[in-house]
């Protein structure tokens, strides 16, 4: 018998050495596992504020920039279906400043950002597609070929991401200039508080925006790109 379990022995042993090998390549793997997971989440932590997006991130965030536009666009159409005049409607809300129209109702029915009024929450852009992180309104320019060559009432979105501008004027059927968005440099953007001024009007440097009522450009004086929607044509 003891000769017998002397015999087994080593067969125990190798089985045992055996178990312990896999043992350590299972933890090599899940240590593998873990760094190369780590290693994507502190990947995908830097690249979110990187200038460069996807094809498909840059469309999701033009399509959320559109939708919005077109709900802020519904609601101007609202409030001047129930009697505000251009000069009532008021952009006034509690994140942006400088936009107080004193022509506007005291009731708030003719403000676009209250619930008496045309009812939308004031949302700020996601800052993965654009880094001014606010939305403007301005009446102080007009569009080539859109209504007349009075200014018309526009919501502006500056400082575009440029992937997101190329993916908004995609959707949007607007050629490209030589390969980017279509160019117009600088133009007046005053506040809309109740009152038209005149201005630039966009299209007459490129033609690529004319008969645009909304498209996205690249304005190469502060070099930024801008995003533009027009509420009313006039």
């Amino acid at each position: 018998m003891i000769k017998l379990f002397l015999l087994h022995a080593p067969k125990k042993s190798r089985t045992r050495q055996s178990e312990s090998g896999n043992v350590i390549f299972y933890i090599l793997i899940a240590i593998a596992l873990i760094a190369a997971l780590s290693y994507a989440v502190s990947s995908s932590s830097r690249s979110g504020g990187d200038s460069a997006l996807s094809e498909e991130r840059a469309r999701i965030l033009a399509t959320e920039i559109l939708e919005y536009s077109n709900a802020i666009a519904t609601a101007t159409s609202l409030l001047k279906l129930r009697g505000c005049s251009d000069l009532e409607i008021s952009f006034e809300n509690q994140t942006l400043t400088g936009y107080a129209n004193s022509n506007s109702p005291n009731n708030n029915i003719c403000d676009i950002f209250h619930i008496n009024g045309g009812g939308i929450t004031y949302q700020k852009p996601n800052s993965a597609a654009s880094n001014s992180q606010n939305w403007g309104f301005t009446g102080s320019r007009d569009i080539v070929g859109v209504g007349t060559t009075s200014p018309d009432l526009f919501l502006i979105l500056h400082d575009v991401n440029r992937e997101v501008c190329m993916k908004l004027n995609d959707m949007l059927n607007v050629p490209r200039t030589s390969g980017n968005a279509p160019a117009d440099n600088g133009g007046d953007m005053t506040a809309f508080t109740g009152s038209y001024a005149s201005g630039d009007a966009l299209g007459d440097e490129d033609a690529n925006l004319e008969r645009q009522p909304k498209a996205c450009y690249h304005d190469g004086d502060d070099d930024v790109y801008r995003f533009y929607y027009t509420l009313i044509a006039r």
